[in-house]
């Protein structure tokens, strides 16, 4: 019977408690997905609250989206159950690594989908929790989180992330030209979480809004894209994330005051260390990322 085995990327995480290989491939059967799940420490792997075995585990499942669920074994501290939205695409390997602490504020991890892209270069989409974290590869600072990087030359790279109050978190990717690598990590807050100084520790996490006495967050404000108005104006690019933050000031850490959409137009006032100042909704202004913004004078 034919082998089949195409490898894509090789993958060194060292930025948890261990390090290991991760060979990214083809599935060797038709159709089928492939998992693969690390933890420290071991855990109970759940697909859809189906237990799949403990960490750590790799083996193949019907493509398509799921929750993963990872339950650690108990101990002392006992840590914190983690769970996410995962799609798991045909013939493709999905790598998850978890580092579990007592709270998910200290916890850190990542999770690594490969899919196949337009074009003969590499492209690496790189997200965090929180977002806002630089982002850097091969020694070069590429600019923050959430961040897309394409026209990638095929190759071995580190890839950095770092946010204060954060631990560092690291990888060694090799990048395979026509292929998307996304990785998706969590970085672990720096410190203890006991008594009020939990306060004090920057949350990786959105705060809930669902309270009535919350204050709700800021939502996606739809724009035409109609016809372009003077100029100069700026278009909004593709995301990572299929939206764009406005935010009160030209910094990553100031509040979001809404949400906007790529295609979408808005009038340019300002320009700041690569933000641009814009006019979202009835004369509102608020500061964009020019990473994922084009100019138009």
């Amino acid at each position: 019977m034919k082998k089949i085995l195409t490898l894509l990327f090789v993958v060194l995480v060292i930025g948890g408690s261990g390090a290991g290989f991760l060979w990214l491939k083809k599935s060797s059967s038709k159709g089928a997905a492939e998992l693969k799940v690390n933890s420290t420490p071991v855990a109970t792997v759940y697909l859809d609250d189906q237990s799949l075995g403990k960490t750590p585990y790799q083996g193949q499942v019907a493509a398509g989206e799921y929750t993963l669920k990872l339950v650690p074994e108990s101990g002392n501290p006992q840590f914190s159950a983690w769970e996410s939205r995962i799609k798991l695409q045909p013939n493709l390997l999905t790598f998850v690594n978890r580092d579990f602490s007592e709270t998910d504020l200290t916890s850190g991890g990542e999770v690594l989908t490969l899919e196949k892209s337009s074009g003969k270069k590499a492209e690496l989409t790189v997200l965090s929790n929180p977002d806002g974290a630089t982002v850097t590869v091969a020694g070069t600072d590429r600019g923050t989180t959430p961040l897309i990087i394409r026209d990638l030359d095929p190759g071995k790279y580190d890839l950095v992330l770092t946010s204060a109050g954060f631990r560092t978190r690291s990888l060694a990717i090799k990048a395979t030209g026509g292929y998307k690598l996304t990785a998706n990590l969590q970085l672990a807050a720096m410190g203890t979480v006991s008594g009020t100084t939990a306060a004090t520790i920057p949350s990786p996490t959105p705060t809930p809004t669902s309270s009535p006495t919350s204050k709700p967050g800021p939502t996606t404000t739809p724009k035409p894209k109609g016809t372009p108005p003077p100029k100069p104006y700026v278009e909004v690019l593709d995301t990572p994330t299929g939206f764009l933050n406005v935010r009160q000031e030209a910094s990553t850490s100031a509040e979001i005051l809404t949400k906007i959409n790529p295609g979408e137009l808005y009038s340019l006032l300002d320009e700041n260390n690569g933000w641009f100042k814009i006019v979202y909704e009835d004369s509102k202004e608020g500061w964009i990322s020019g990473q994922y913004a084009k100019k138009y004078e």
